[in-house]
């Protein structure tokens, strides 16, 4: 099967040259289908708005508060849309030339071997080139130049080292860098985020993996004349595999190859080498790739040349031969095909509902338009029983909710430190794979080996932590929420009949076209977009398109649309968590190097007792680690529940929405006389006007 992926690779695609302005110009579809869709959901808003205003003081208000709010929140997340592209790499990968590359610029960021910053650094659009430095004390954000910025904030590996020998943070008072820099790139809603390296300091890996979850995709550079080594499979492993994020594999230094042939210009002998060198990528990445569900190689690894690219856009030369425009042309599909639908299918959903909640709202408001004061009292009166009952709903739901939120916290945590303690009777066999040479008994030896064992040691729980999850934490999350999805498709059902018996109740006096039992016909506007079908620990999906879905799944009055959506929603239940999300910032055991540095002055000590000594502290820490990260294994599986908890919520409003367009109506018909042919049309013109611009937005959402 390799073999065929490495064909697939070597294959050039037979298509028209794609250009440096093809890629910005492409850049431009997302940016302006998110104004398109927002201009849209203005339109609506403004027109509740307006209906609300007027009906204030005519029959009064119809409960649309809340859906106003989600539009108003749907509307602001469009026109802020940005893509997030994250760079990882290992140092001296090319990672930094490579982003220079991209942007086309000589000297934008640092190209030296070292890290440039202890802090994440966002490139953004900005009409002046400047750099903002934000800190988490209070201070306000510095401004400087980039000459300043580069020197206050790169600090040498031996600075590093120090710092982390004590135990102490580089920049401890900082929190992230904005370098705004007028491209034309990234002033198409582009922000490129520049990671430290993967085998930096704790402080700054654990930087970036807390923001991993955050981005749309994940450039990884590896380097075409450097092995893949051990810690970027274990970091591809432990950290980014399982979170259904989307990476695209960069070998870069692809036009080294044949400097480092004996005879570069033999074309047998360069197509050898490279064979060998994609052989060498393929079997890891490959794995990778089918862990994901992802079967198309070409379309996620790339053989680039940085170097050569940014010597091309300096000089305004073609790309051809430097692996770049295939890069950008399938970065950009990516990012304007299903990265696109995903993050414009919330608000397509929300306007949606916000049309089911209005259509039936009406439907119950102009029948009771000519009752009688003292009938209606009564009618209303008569219903206070169901909704009683639907507060009942919500509430035993809500306590499931809860009991399974406190039960799988309970359990996973207890389970963590079960597993964790257990180590420590096989860690001796287990830790030798990992364990690093101790060279000579010299000092400087000594120094490099703890700062070895440390990493080996932290590679090592990663690891183990991570297959405990896999075997035990893992399905304990899943079977809490799938009784959870049981007990949707319970509570749910019973929510909306009672509901429809509500409006039953209401009417029962009148002939009208309201269809209590029926599910309404909600038009297919996913495309090839599985919003129920999202699995766990696809955090961008289910942040980008499950919150959207939650923000408005109890919005219909009268429920009908309710129990249309129960199948929807239930992707909403899904726990937004995998391992790597779990063990994010867990697993690096605190101050490890300064515990192994009371074994530093045994300049006596035989190196085969040094090196026992070492491990034997390791040990020493595992129940430790154990104990005190099991709070946070409990924390990160509470908050997994948030989403569900939004279902609640959203039950919470719908019950406050239908009370108040019978208190609202009630509320007018004592105070004023309502006229009720007026009410008639201007309730009717707004259904249409509502249906109208929900039709429109579909169509519009359908050109993606």
């Amino acid at each position: 099967m390799i073999s065929g992926l490495l064909n697939l690779t070597q294959s050039i695609k037979q298509t028209m040259p794609y250009s440096n302005q093809d890629f910005v110009k492409d850049l431009d579809k997302a940016p302006q289908a998110r104004k398109g869709l927002a201009n849209l959901l203005t339109k609506m808003q403004n027109k509740l708005n307006e209906a609300e205003s007027i009906g204030e003081n005519a029959s009064g208000k119809l409960g649309l508060e809340t859906d106003i709010e989600a539009l108003s929140i749907e509307i602001d997340k469009l026109n802020k849309g940005i893509f997030r592209l994250l760079v990882l790499g290992e140092m001296k990968r090319g990672k930094s030339t490579f982003l220079n590359a991209l942007l086309g610029e000589k000297d934008l960021l640092p190209t030296a071997v070292n890290p440039c910053t202890a802090i994440l650094t966002f490139l953004r659009y900005g009409r002046e080139k400047k750099v903002t430095v934000y800190f988490n004390d209070g201070k306000k954000p510095a401004i400087l130049d980039f000459n300043t910025f580069k020197e206050r904030y790169t600090i040498k590996p031996d600075e590093a080292t120090r710092l982390e020998e004590k135990n102490k943070k580089a920049f401890p008072d900082v929190d992230y860098a904005v370098v705004e820099y007028p491209l034309e790139i990234l002033s198409k809603g582009v922000e490129i985020v520049d990671s430290p390296g993967l085998n930096d300091t704790k402080e700054r890996d654990a930087i970036t993996l807390d923001y991993i979850a955050k981005c749309h995709a994940i450039l990884y550079v590896l380097s075409a004349t450097q092995q893949f080594n051990q810690n970027e499979r274990e970091y591809l492993r432990t950290r980014i595999q399982g979170r259904g994020l989307a990476v695209f594999f960069l070998i870069n230094g692809w036009d080294e190859i044949e400097g480092r042939m004996l005879d570069p210009e033999d074309p047998k002998e360069v197509a050898t080498a490279k064979k060998d060198i994609r052989n060498r990528f393929a079997p890891i990445v490959s794995d990778y790739l089918q862990s994901e569900n992802k079967t198309d190689y070409e379309k996620w690894v790339f053989e680039i040349s940085s170097l050569n690219a940014l010597r091309c856009k300096i000089k305004n030369k073609p790309l051809e031969g430097t692996g770049f425009p295939e890069l950008t042309k399938t970065l950009v599909n990516f990012l304007n095909s299903d990265r696109l639908k995903s993050e414009l299918y919330p608000a397509v959903i929300i306007s949606k509902m916000t049309q089911e909640k209005v259509q039936k709202a009406i439907q119950r408001r102009i029948p009771l338009l000519g009752e009688a004061v003292e009938k209606l009292e009564q009618k209303i009166k008569s219903v206070q029983p169901l909704f009683d009952n639907l507060t009942k709903i919500r509430n035993d739901f809500q306590g499931e909710i809860k009991q399974s939120q406190t039960n799988s916290a309970e359990r996973i945590s207890e389970s963590f430190k079960d597993y964790v303690n257990n180590l420590t009777k096989t860690f001796d066999s287990d830790f030798i794979e990992y364990q690093p040479e101790l060279k000579d008994n010299t000092e400087t030896e000594r120094k490099i080996f703890l700062e070895a064992i440390e990493k080996a040691f932290g590679n090592y729980l990663q690891n183990k932590v991570s297959d405990w999850y896999k075997q035990e934490g893992d399905p304990i999350l899943k079977d809490a929420f799938l009784r959870l999805a049981n007990s949707a498709n319970m509570y749910l059902p019973s929510y909306v009949q009672i509901t429809d018996k509500i409006t039953q109740i209401l009417l029962k006096d009148y002939q009208t076209d309201v269809n209590l039992a029926a599910t309404p016909n909600f038009p297919n506007v996913s495309g090839n977009i599985n919003v129920s079908g999202i699995r766990p620990g696809s955090i961008s999906d289910v942040q980008g398109i499950g919150g959207g879905v939650s923000g408005g799944l109890l919005g219909a009055v009268g429920g009908s649309y309710l129990g249309g959506a129960i199948g929807l929603g239930l992707s909403t239940l899904l726990p937004s968590i995998s391992s790597a999300l779990l063990l994010t910032g867990i697993l690096a055991p605190v101050g490890i190097l300064a515990i192994l540095g009371t074994i530093w002055g045994a300049k006596e000590a035989r190196k085969d007792h040094y090196i026992s000594e070492a491990k034997r502290n390791l040990k020493e820490q595992i129940p430790t680690i154990a104990s005190t990260k099991a709070s946070s294994i409990y924390d990160t599986v509470s908050k997994s529940f948030s989403n569900s908890l939004k279902v609640v919520k959203q039950m919470d409003d719908d019950i406050k929405s239908q009370k108040d367009q019978l208190n609202n109506l009630l509320d007018q018909k004592q105070k004023n006389q309502v006229n009720i042919e007026s009410e008639k049309k201007r309730l009717t013109d707004l259904e249409k006007t509502v249906t109208n611009l929900v039709q429109e937005i579909i169509r519009y959402f359908a050109q993606f």
